[in-house]
């Protein structure tokens, strides 16, 4: 199953290369929208092109991860060029256009957000080495990563998070959208219900989410708090 939505967590598994469940957009492009519960924010979803254009005018911050493919961002005086492994963190209002040089992939998350001078991206985020070490969780568990971007007020932080195996307390504060790149862990709810994370799961973490989490093989994830 790709989609598990009635969870306390909703997740994609396998979000790089699932097919069925892409629904036709328009002649070159396939989406499949991950359904949080939320009329507004946070929209959470995959999207699928092949070479094609199209307009960016945006009233809030999308996160952009690109599993395939090669697309290229223009606007405000930035050329981006976003290849597997790339993450783009497009602010509030960013204006231009992106356009689609190779059939492309990317796992995309939108929060509000505030405007910037400039967008922030990260490459090869599957394999780069963290750049700051955030301390330690429960018994044993090491965390790093990279932030990437955060607003002024705290709000749409992304960037990229590794944690080493252990057993820790886990409240989401905030909403919280992972994909989990590589390793493996479990989430149990406060309620019981288990969820297993692997490789390649896209995940929502809702607002007071509370329960514990078992990291077996390290792990790294791409993720977004809104």
């Amino acid at each position: 199953m790709s989609f598990a939505v009635k969870s306390s967590a909703p997740r994609i598994t396998k979000a790089s290369t699932l097919t069925r469940e892409l629904m036709d957009l328009d002649p070159t492009m396939r989406v499949a929208p991950l359904p949080t519960g939320r009329e507004d924010y946070p929209q959470i979803g995959i999207i699928e092109s092949a070479p094609n254009q199209w307009p960016l005018n945006l009233d809030a911050d999308q996160l952009c991860h690109f599993t395939s493919g090669h697309a290229v961002i223009t606007g405000q005086g930035e050329t981006l060029e976003a290849r597997p492994g790339t993450v783009i963190h497009l602010k509030s209002g960013f204006q231009g256009h992106i356009e689609v040089l190779d059939t492309c992939r990317f796992i995309y998350v939108c929060v509000p957000g505030s405007p910037a001078k400039s967008t922030p991206v990260l490459h090869d985020v599957a394999n780069v080495p963290a750049s700051a070490d955030w301390g330690t969780l429960g018994d044993s568990s090491r965390v790093s990563g990279i932030l990437l971007s955060r607003d002024a007020d705290g709000r749409a932080e992304s960037g990229m998070w590794i944690c080493t195996p252990g057993l820790w307390d886990c409240h989401v504060t905030h909403d919280e959208f992972c994909h989990f790149l590589s390793g493996r862990a479990t989430y149990t709810h406060e309620s019981g219900e288990i969820i297993e994370i692997e490789p390649d799961t896209a995940a929502f973490f809702p607002k007071d989410w509370r329960g514990t989490c078992r990291v077996h093989e390290t792990v790294r994830k791409v993720y977004l708090i809104a």
